[in-house]
């Protein structure tokens, strides 16, 4: 129940969250776009927003600060309204290409900083929808089914909850309180219905966390050691966040080793194997990245931000950090109920 509440949740939120709303949306859908019109995949400061994208954030997101035109007054609660008189029919809304659709802005597109795995996926589900209907779908269709998709991909996580609480040794009832208390995360389901490359590293995570406490349980077989290091591999190439996942791996099979004087070699041979898809893969990319630019996760931001922005006379503050962290790690966290673009009051 918790799982299809979940999953049904995440596909209401794609309908009701204005398209091009949910966290750098438009920039995810330049990037699939750009893929399954089969370009390559760009260097992490090579790719431009396009007319199309632009084109459906005016049309169709609410909040101003998602995609400003001129004139417009940028808070953090300022809404556009749409009049229902105003929406297009269905058959004027342009497919991507459209009315030169294709065409590239001035702005960058900061996504492909990003290993490509979540968008080669997704451009693989649009090139097959557009081999099945004959050609691309209006543009508006084309993100709602990929907004489906990503909810698919948080469908699972209270399944793998409750198995992991299971695999940890709690009882039945924990295992289902782990499930349901999923379904009470508005920031989860409303993220999991919109097109974002968290959604998959959230499943990825998930599942490594059941292996990751399947090894911690003394089930350290070179099968589950394979396994693990082929999702966190995939999850390193989803995104870099991943990388918190690689210190758990020792931790896991000492905690699932017998105490003796082979312990430390049991941990060493497990983490090696783990490790072993983790450097032939993902390895490869950051290398790759690293002698490209510099470094392994670069961003067209870089340059941009500075310690030359802070004011004259700033002094850092732990004090004050830690209060701004907690405030803004709740807000982001419960996401004023899931559309943190246009944001409650406090």
């Amino acid at each position: 129940a918790a799982t299809v509440a979940v999953g049904a949740l995440a596909a209401a939120w794609s309908v009701v969250l204005p398209l091009a709303e949910g966290p750098d949306e438009p920039s995810h859908l330049g990037l699939v776009l750009n893929l399954a019109d089969g370009g390559g995949y760009p260097d992490h400061d090579g790719l431009a927003r396009s007319v199309a994208v632009v084109r459906l954030c005016t049309t169709y997101a609410a909040a101003v600060r998602v995609c400003p035109v001129p004139g417009e007054v940028v808070t953090a609660d300022a809404v556009r309204t749409h009049g229902v008189d105003a929406a297009p029919t269905r058959a004027d809304r342009p497919a991507w290409n459209d009315d030169g659709g294709d065409r590239p802005t001035a702005a960058r597109n900061q996504m492909s900083q990003h290993p490509p795995l979540y968008y080669a996926a997704l451009a693989a589900v649009l090139r097959g929808v557009r081999a099945v209907a004959g050609g691309p779908l209006s543009l508006d269709r084309e993100l709602a089914l990929l907004r489906l998709v990503n909810a698919v991909l948080v469908a699972p996580l209270p399944l793998l909850a409750w198995a992991t609480a299971r695999r940890a040794g709690a009882g039945e009832s924990v295992g289902r309180t782990a499930a349901v208390l999923l379904v009470g995360l508005p920031m989860l389901t409303a993220t999991g219905g919109v097109l974002n490359n968290d959604d998959l590293l959230t499943l990825l995570g998930a599942v490594a966390t059941l292996l990751l406490v399947t090894v911690a349980r003394g089930h350290g077989s070179r099968r589950t050691a394979l396994a693990l290091g082929a999702v966190l591999a995939a999850a390193l190439l989803t995104k870099a966040f991943a990388v918190v996942f690689l210190p758990v791996v020792p931790l896991a099979y000492w905690v699932g080793s017998s105490p003796g004087p082979r312990r430390w070699q049991r941990v060493v041979a497990g983490t090696g194997w783990v490790a072993l898809p983790v450097l032939v893969l993902p390895g490869v990319w950051y290398l790759r990245a690293v002698a490209r630019t510099g470094s392994p996760t670069p961003s067209v931001d870089a340059d941009r931000y500075t310690s030359a922005l802070a004011p004259p006379g700033f002094e850092a503050d732990p004090l004050a950090f830690a209060d701004r962290f907690v405030g803004l790690f709740a807000e982001r966290f419960w996401g004023s109920f899931g559309w943190y673009t246009v944001r409650l009051p406090g």
